[in-house]
């Protein structure tokens, strides 16, 4: 994770080892563990070990961060070393990683049991990036500075977060019996 020329910390692909540097944050973690489930979806496809709502939610995050299928996302090109590998997904990565942030800032959480640190973490964003504004000012920057190329030398917009991709973010943190208990609670 990065920001304002300071890098936080990162995550190792190889090791799928969360690497935290001394001037981290409690976002830095955040960002990092989503690097690390976006990976682990990615090995379980190539793997041939993902479940249908695994390639669900990989085929969901390679379309929202702009690639033409799952396979132009996941596919690792033959000759590639494992850098020249995640330097193509890594649109994909920090996408997931800067919107996981922004996902969790939001305080919805996708359980009722997680209601209280959900708000506990939005509060601890907000005093990171100094409010709403604050966070996705500062996250589209960060990732605009991870994407840039001779393609686009200002870099990206980071996507917007869609229904589709909070959903896969839900599942992330609990099953899909505890969503339905939340929304079920929610309606009444």
């Amino acid at each position: 994770a990065a920001g304002e020329g300071t890098t936080f910390g990162q995550f190792d692909t190889e090791r799928l080892e969360i690497i935290l540097f001394k001037k981290h944050n409690i976002a830095t973690f955040f960002h990092e563990f989503a690097h690390f489930h976006l990976e682990i979806l990615t090995r379980e496809y190539r793997e041939g070990k993902a479940t249908k709502q695994d390639i669900a939610d990989l085929t969901t995050i390679a379309l929202w961060a702009g690639y033409d299928s799952l396979d132009d996302y996941a596919n690792k090109l033959e000759g590639a070393t494992s850098v020249e590998d995640l330097d193509r997904r890594r649109k994909a990565h920090e996408a997931f990683a800067y919107s996981f942030e922004q996902y969790l800032y939001t305080g919805e959480a996708p359980t009722v049991g997680l209601r209280k640190v959900f708000r506990r973490i939005a509060t601890w964003f907000a005093q990171i990036y100094g409010g709403e504004d604050g966070i996705k000012n500062r996250l589209n920057l960060a990732y605009k500075d991870e994407t840039r190329s001779e393609e686009h030398p200002n870099g990206e917009n980071l996507p917007c977060l869609t229904p589709e991709v909070v959903a896969v973010m839900d599942r992330l943190l609990a099953s899909e019996e505890e969503i339905d208990n939340k929304l079920r609670q929610d309606a009444i």
